[in-house]
């Protein structure tokens, strides 16, 4: 079975670790858009790394792959009242406007434990112009689409009560990776003259229920 978490946030939300949107049992009407900027010119993360191999195992909240952006977005869940037994693929949805012809997305979630420390229970990556596959299709700006992120590694955890889940929503700009320039040209030859900074908008309301699905599994 699957349980669904709907992202939901005030417009003051979201943009801070300490006061993050929420992941939630239903989706709520009428909330306005949260968006954040992907600047591919943004080395930042280039200039803080020690070159070292990164590890999938670390759970240290700035220091998982894919690299945490100044832009991210948070989100949290209540703390469980019960043990959760999650085993499989997750799945997130997420409907999103971009005002380039191209962006990379990354989501990553976490288990929080009772204790504070973070768990990596996942993470993906999207790249706009592939969202409907392997046949590129550009973004057209003012749309809204779904981008359904499906890439979440397999894995199982039975997580204590007092847990908390937390998603972070942002655009993925890392040097260990292909540069999106974001401008919709061929990606081997496009160079930093054709950088354009993207805005994301990330909707979340009953007509576009962004949500986070989670497999679950009895004890």
């Amino acid at each position: 079975r699957t349980q669904t978490l709907f992202i939901s946030a005030q417009p003051d939300e979201a943009y801070d670790v300490f006061r993050s949107g929420q992941l939630a049992a239903n989706a709520t009407d009428n909330e306005t858009p949260h968006s954040f900027k992907s600047d591919p010119l943004d080395i930042s993360r280039a200039d803080t790394t020690d070159g070292s191999l990164w590890s999938l195992s670390d759970s240290k909240f700035r220091d998982v792959w894919p690299a945490h952006m100044p832009e991210t977005l948070v989100f949290h869940s209540a703390t469980l009242e019960e043990t959760m037994s999650v085993a499989g693929q997750m799945r997130l949805t997420l409907y999103l406007e971009i005002d380039t012809p191209d962006a990379d997305i990354f989501a990553t979630v976490y288990a929080i434990l009772p204790d504070g420390e973070p768990l990596h229970l996942g993470n993906d990556i999207v790249r706009a112009r592939f969202r409907n596959g392997l046949t590129p299709q550009l973004v057209k700006p003012g749309t809204i689409e779904p981008y359904v992120f499906d890439g979440f590694a397999w894995n199982a955890w039975k997580l204590p009560v007092g847990t908390r889940l937390r998603l972070t929503v942002g655009p993925f700009n890392d040097p260990y990776f292909q540069k999106n320039y974001n401008s919709g040209g061929r990606l081997a030859f496009e160079t930093a003259e054709d950088a354009r900074i993207a805005t994301i908008k990330l909707h979340h309301n009953s007509d576009h229920p962004s949500a986070l699905e989670l497999p679950l599994t009895k004890d």
